[in-house]
């Protein structure tokens, strides 16, 4: 599975049209195995990676240049939303199993951790990438719109997607080590697009350090807004206040 996603984003990188066949092929192939397949760990695993491929069906065929990028984040929160709930009901999970829920008391102070640590992280990653802001940053307010678009789009449903579902149903059936690794593997192969060798290594030490902190905090609620406070730092404040 890796080892072909891998290769749906390469070629999605060059070839467009190509990755979105391959990406396609990729879901029927899926839907097929889980269909016939006896084990009900095999289909909750099957059925939790579909989100990958289909969304990234969506990024290659939606009309980029007609919307604005929180635009962007928005549509692509709302069809992920989608996947992943059809993924939980057919996976037979309920949202607290993979980590929608609030953090204990005594994981407070990781908590806070977690979350601060969102903000130099995605300065790391903008020395990597180098970007440009995606917004006019004028005042802290400005900020708030692409707060939650960012959260919505990549923030709590990315970690759910990933550090979630897909973490829950890969250590089920792998076992914990190769399910952080499956985890760790398909969450870097899907930031292929940014071409950026030393990004696809950051990216997965990143989400490697958020898996081992839902392991802890069984919650996703640090992860999800450290994430968030990644994409505000390298897509806005970084870019922004770098210029200045």
């Amino acid at each position: 599975f890796l080892l072909f996603l891998s290769a749906c984003e390469i070629v999605a990188l060059n070839q467009p049209i190509y990755g979105l066949l391959m990406h396609s092929l990729l879901v029927v192939a899926l839907l097929s195995i889980s269909s016939i397949s006896q084990s009900q760990n095999v289909i909750s695993f099957l059925v939790a990676s579909l989100p990958i491929p289909m969304v990234r069906i969506v990024s290659l065929s939606a009309p980029l240049v007609e919307m604005s990028i929180i635009e962007w984040f928005l549509l692509i929160s709302s069809l992920l939303l989608l996947s992943i709930l059809l993924s939980l009901k057919q996976s037979g999970l309920s949202p607290r199993e993979v980590g929608f829920r609030w953090p204990e008391k005594k994981n407070l102070p990781i908590v806070a951790i977690v979350i601060l640590l969102g903000i130099p992280l995605g300065f790391v990653e903008h020395r990597i990438l180098n970007l440009d802001s995606i917004v006019e940053l004028a005042f802290a307010r400005d900020l708030f719109v692409p707060f939650v678009a960012m959260y919505m789009g990549t923030g709590i449903l990315e970690e759910l997607l990933f550090r979630g579902l897909i973490q829950k149903t890969s250590i089920d059936l792998y076992g914990k080590g190769i399910g952080l690794l499956f985890t760790t593997g398909s969450f870097m192969i899907m930031h292929i697009g940014w071409d950026s060798m030393m990004d696809l290594f950051f990216v997965g030490a990143v989400g490697l350090f958020y898996s081992f902190i839902i392991l802890r905090t069984k919650s996703l609620f640090s992860i999800s807004i450290s994430h968030t406070m990644v994409n505000l730092s390298l897509f806005i404040l970084a870019p922004s206040l770098i210029k200045i």
